[in-house]
């Protein structure tokens, strides 16, 4: 065969892929199915049922409170100053059926309902920690490598939830379970930008986040069939471990992983065999092969970086690149911010908890299906900046007003269609981190995005009690922050239909090459 390019190999089996080699793909990535389980989790076993409780028979503050107030918030914790919680069993009693609710067996309701949002966030604590301390792990011991470990880790960490006794020893689960899942999600999505042909790159990358609009149907009905929060997450555990064949026996080490940071040939031609049998491809690369890294040829024949004291040191050397890197920290905080903001905020912007992320979820689908035809399509820069302005200009519209149906108000439906632009938004500043950040850096880049992200999403489930304060305070702030990304777009380079670059010199390059295209 003789020599051939390592991009040329991987996207020479564009035409050998068979459907069964796709579908065995995709089952690879099934595990995000189990994730809207593992990070809303909390949405349903920990739900506030302030409208499902009645009166005790005689007792007369709660009568007058519900004849104020109506049976609310209000009603049951006390509107006015120095009015305490009514009593559980003398001044009322829940109504809401044989549903478990940690929120009630743990009293996590009025005064301590913070103790809910800070269990919510603990799960975006454990995966801004987690990424920050395995991000130099991604690139020296490979993507594969740390995609198998924090499986296994979060599978038991599932296993071990299912015992929960009490509130302390949920918060260190989901810290740790957080983690684990996101680890996991930003080794393979840098482990998928290797191994995909680029003609796949963008579908892939589309269906594989679609699995999270399908998980958080499947999460809005089983919780709305199974009473007990426990079992929930045995379903949870049941998705989580539908990949582990795939991942443990049918996937090879990334052959770019291989040459570029281990410069391992042999390695790499067996990886890519390994590949093509995965893929249903007759493609065989034997000793009269030689493999090659062109990009990485071209620019510098050292041995390549992996501390993160030499990727600190990249940064000094190539300014620019710690520039892009920084803008890319503030995309990734907005795009977490406002997705888990909503996420954790359905229950008190529409009416029907079940219903809200049923629609949520097909909001997912929709836009997951229509990143595939955008990526394939339309350059990065602008389709980020489109769906950010679109973003600001459907949460600036947002109004509380009802539109005659008791389940749908106006205001969530246009939560629903802003979601649905930011998840379009986390998939394209996926793909286009990766395409930006070179293979020596790359898992230690993106998952610093991914960490600057978990912030936002720490932040998010915050929101819904600023949703209590002042709804369209809290909507501007959205609005200012969406629009501030939105400009720090075109600090970024264009990436769309360029191969992947290799060493951090090529950054300089690429951006210089940008400047004399536009200059002309």
């Amino acid at each position: 065969m003789g020599i051939i390019g390592l991009q040329d190999a991987v996207n020479g089996f564009e035409s050998d892929v068979t459907v069964i080699g796709a579908l065995k793909f995709l089952c690879v990535f099934s595990f995000k199915l189990a994730g809207p389980i593992t990070s809303l989790l909390t949405n349903f076993a920990g739900f506030l049922p302030y409208a499902e409780w009645k009166c005790v028979s005689g007792s007369s503050v709660c009568l007058e409170r519900v004849e104020a107030h109506g049976v609310s918030k209000n009603a049951l914790c006390g509107s006015a100053a120095g009015e305490d919680m009514l009593l559980l069993g003398k001044d009322f009693v829940w109504d809401y059926g044989k549903r478990r609710t940690y929120a009630v067996d743990w009293s996590l309701l009025c005064s301590r309902e913070y103790l809910g949002t800070l269990l919510s966030s603990s799960y975006f604590l454990g995966a801004l920690l987690g990424m920050a301390i395995t991000a130099p792990l991604i690139d020296r011991y490979g993507r594969l490598f740390i995609t198998k470990v924090s499986e296994l880790s979060g599978i038991f960490i599932l296993i071990l939830m299912v015992f929960t006794p009490n509130y302390y020893y949920l918060v260190v689960m989901r810290t740790l379970q957080g983690a684990a899942y996101f680890v996991e999600m930003s080794s393979i999505y840098v482990y998928l930008i290797e191994v995909v042909p680029a003609r796949y790159k963008s579908t892939a990358l589309s269906i594989n986040m679609s699995l999270w609009g399908i998980g958080q149907l499947i999460l809005a009905l089983t919780a709305y069939l199974i009473y007990n929060w426990k079992y929930i997450v045995v379903v949870g555990i049941v998705l989580y471990s539908l990949n582990l064949y795939f991942l443990f026996f049918a996937l090879p080490v990334s052959p770019l992983y291989l040459l570029t940071i281990k410069n391992d040939e042999a390695a790499t031609k067996e990886s890519l065999n390994k590949l093509a049998a995965f893929y249903g491809s007759d493609t065989v690369f034997g000793d009269d092969t030689t493999v090659v890294d062109k990009k990485s040829a071209e620019a510098d024949s050292s041995p390549p970086k992996l501390s993160l004291l030499d990727t600190l040191k990249d940064f000094a050397r190539y300014p620019i690149m710690a520039r892009q890197t920084v803008a890319q920290f503030f995309i990734w905080f907005t795009a977490g911010f406002l997705y888990y903001g909503f996420s954790f905020s359905w229950g008190k912007l529409g009416k029907n908890l079940y219903l809200s992320y049923a629609l949520a979820g097909v909001g997912e689908l929709l836009s997951y299906f229509l990143m595939g035809m955008f990526l394939k399509f339309l350059n990065r820069r602008w389709l980020g900046f489109a769906n950010l302005i679109a973003a600001a200009s459907f949460l600036f519209a947002m109004v509380p007003n009802s539109i005659g149906n008791e389940q749908i108000t106006l205001s969530q439906i246009s939560c629903l269609v802003g979601s649905t632009i930011n998840s379009l938004i986390f998939g394209s500043v996926f793909m286009w981190t990766q395409e930006l950040s070179p293979t020596t850096h790359r898992g230690k880049i993106l998952s610093w995005c991914c960490s600057v992200a978990r912030i936002g999403s720490l932040l998010g489930p915050q929101s819904s009690l600023l949703f209590d304060w002042n709804k369209y305070g809290t909507l501007v702030l959205f609005c200012v922050i969406a629009v501030t990304s939105a400009v720090l777009m075109f600090l970024l380079p264009e990436t769309f239909g360029r191969e992947v670059i290799s060493e951090a010199s090529q950054v300089v390059s690429r951006s210089h090459q940008k400047r004399v295209k536009d200059e002309q």
